[in-house]
């Protein structure tokens, strides 16, 4: 086939596909063909695939099931402080409804120290509005102690299932102002 000495030059992973020339190059005194894969391995440049795994750093990127991992981890973590957060508003919303009932019964017991509201006896009622979702009880008792009556106001809020209160006590003497 060639008149001239022949050599067949494979080289794997040459070229496209990994696949060698289909023909043998011919050579004569060890020159090399131009445009041909017969160039020797250190001048010729490295493909995709030589540089691919073999080549590349561990710590060179993050794998999908890394990035998947990471990412659960977040999630985990989101929920868990929407949940914190849901139950920081919550219960920031019962202590100032706490408060706005300790607020409401200390006036209606002022207003019965003064002799302006009840005159300590036993009676319930609604406030007016804004606070219309809070309601009171006043409860009166003797004491053993001659002259002094026990005063209960009992503010109370929420649905009837729930409802929640809040109780002040105080002591006058009887008759209007202690």
């Amino acid at each position: 086939m060639c008149s001239s000495p022949c050599t067949r030059t494979t080289v794997e992973g040459a070229g496209r596909g990994g696949q060698a020339p289909a023909e043998p190059v011919p050579a004569t005194n060890g020159e090399v063909v131009p445009g041909s894969m017969t160039q020797p391995l250190k001048q010729r440049a490295s493909t995709d695939a030589e540089l691919g795994e073999k080549n590349r750093s561990p710590a060179a990127g993050f794998t999908l099931l890394e990035v998947m991992i990471a990412l659960a981890i977040i999630g985990v973590a989101l929920v868990a402080l929407l949940g914190l957060a849901q139950r920081s508003i919550s219960t920031n919303q019962r202590l100032q409804q706490i408060t706005r009932a300790t607020l409401l019964a200390q006036s209606k017991m002022a207003e019965i120290e003064t002799g302006i509201g009840s005159d300590g006896s036993d009676a319930e009622g609604t406030f007016t509005d804004p606070d219309d979702a809070f309601s009171w009880t006043v409860r009166s008792s003797e004491t053993p102690v001659e002259g002094v009556r026990q005063v209960e106001v009992t503010v109370f809020w929420g649905r009837e299932e729930k409802n929640e209160s809040v109780h002040l006590i105080s002591f006058l003497q009887r008759g209007g102002a202690g």
